[in-house]
């Protein structure tokens, strides 16, 4: 039995062979297979960026819940901690009041006269949810924000199911075009392979 040097220097040779026999087949087929190749490896780029864009986008889809004004530190931060046991919840944030307000003025860029303006924040406590990624989907949110609304103290829960559903369809919108056009390549790949070797084994004939 053969060694693999030998079997790769008798592939070598044979290869060199077919190349002086018939360069412009040769051509024709490292030109194909090089275009081919750098299509493939531009798609996956391209789908490798889409999904880590879309992957951050999902990161800031947070689901809110808006708390009763009688809440207090206290009883927000039980409130965190029974909401970060939901199932498909990934992380909460407890946001008083006058965090709430500061988020504001950065948001806004309107701070100046804030404080003068309200003796105590106008705004309203919340739960910030961040979901695991798993759980964004629209049916998913749909339960988190039931079991949010459930809680002692939570007034109102928003979820901003229109991004959601957005997010949802994006990222399935791109699992499909990759798989379609992914194959598409590959079968092209194969029918370029298959048509360059009949065109070398006619040539040699």
């Amino acid at each position: 039995m053969r060694s693999l040097p030998a079997i790769a220097r008798f592939a070598s040779r044979a290869a060199l062979r077919g190349m002086r026999a018939s360069p412009a087949t040769t051509a024709v087929a490292v030109v194909s297979m090089a275009l081919t190749l750098a299509l493939i490896g531009a798609f996956g780029v391209f789908v490798v960026n889409a999904h880590s864009a879309l992957e951050r986008v999902g990161d800031e889809l947070t689901v809110s819940a808006w708390l009763d004004p009688g809440v207090g530190a206290g009883e927000r931060a039980r409130l965190a901690a029974d909401a970060a046991r939901i199932d498909g919840v990934q992380a909460v944030l407890a946001v008083s009041p006058e965090m709430a307000l500061a988020r504001f003025s950065d948001r806004t860029g309107v701070s100046a006269g804030l404080d003068d303006l309200f003796e105590s924040s106008p705004l309203p406590a919340s739960l910030d949810v961040r979901l695991r990624a798993e759980s964004r989907s629209p049916e998913r949110v749909l339960r988190v924000r039931e079991a949010l609304a459930a809680l002692p103290g939570v007034t109102d829960v928003s979820s901003g199911e229109d991004w959601v559903a957005g997010y949802a369809r994006a990222m399935d919108l791109l699992r499909s075009v990759g798989l379609g056009v992914g194959g598409l390549l590959a079968l092209a790949t194969i029918g370029i392979v298959a048509s360059t070797v009949r065109l070398a084994l006619r040539e040699r004939r």
